[in-house]
């Protein structure tokens, strides 16, 4: 079976994701700085700004971008949000886990799904690239929910050194609306929509909801990237898994200076 964390497979991988913490957003940082106490709170909703249009630093609540840029191509064209009220709205019904209703595990991970997902861990790396074997996994999961797609699960299992057992063991979508109450919430402050004490009460109320329900980063991670590929297919996937492997990957990530606040 390919060992996916061994020293080998992970220096392969190595300097592939995107690291959030770069010199320019460092000083940013300490241009603006966060309120004390909020570390925790902070590492929700960075995986959302910087898998999207506009990336930030990660302690902080500042974004790099223009203030009417945020408002216009983000907060506006793909949330409505317009002013104090439409933001509160928002945000609040993201709060609510809106993405998971009507949501089953089994829609997804058929038992013919996990049969041939254990079948597919056991070749070779070799094998695994034929597109005979390929086309068996699309063929496969294609039947069972047309927006799931092969190469999500492939990128999450290759690049992101998740097994088996941890994308199978997915319950729920629910990360996605954390993550994107987190992410919207931020913006939304940034714009001027609502307050800072607003912001870090949603940031508050996303972490509180995250560690109610996964493990670890990684458990948080399946369920985020598995709602959005529901969503939004894989537009954009590849994007995503950069900046999550570096959120998992990178020494000192605000993630990797957080993994003790999962009381799980």
């Amino acid at each position: 079976m390919k060992n996916i964390n061994s020293p080998e497979a992970k220096a392969k991988r190595k300097g592939t994701g995107t690291n959030p913490d770069t010199e320019e957003f460092i000083k940013m940082e300490q241009q603006y700085p966060a309120r004390a106490g909020e570390e925790k709170n902070l590492a929700f909703g960075v995986l959302f700004i910087n898998g999207g249009l506009f990336a930030g630093p990660t302690r902080t609540l500042h974004i790099n971008a223009k203030v009417d840029d945020v408002k216009k191509y983000d907060l506006d064209q793909y949330w409505d949000i317009k002013d104090t009220d439409s933001a509160k709205e928002t945000l609040n019904q993201l709060a609510s886990l809106p993405s998971n209703n009507g949501f089953s595990p089994s829609s997804i991970y058929s038992a013919s799904a996990k049969t041939f997902f254990t079948h597919f861990e056991k070749l070779s790396p070799e094998q695994q690239k034929d597109p005979a074997e390929l086309n068996k996994w699309v063929q496969a999961l294609e039947q069972i929910n047309q927006n799931i797609k092969v190469e999500a699960f492939g990128k999450m299992y290759e690049r992101l050194s998740l097994s088996y057992q941890q994308i199978m063991g997915l319950q729920n979508i629910d990360a996605w609306d954390i993550e994107r109450l987190a992410g919207t919430a931020r913006k939304c402050y940034f714009a001027g929509y609502i307050t800072e004490d607003e912001c870090y009460q949603y940031l508050a109320q996303a972490r509180s909801l995250a560690t109610a329900r996964y493990a670890n980063w990684q458990e948080y991670l399946v369920s985020f990237m598995t709602g959005r590929v529901v969503c939004y297919k894989e537009t954009g996937f590849d994007q995503w898994i950069d900046v999550a492997q570096g959120l998992l990957e990178t020494p000192n990530s605000i993630w990797d200076q957080n993994k003790g606040l999962w009381t799980k």
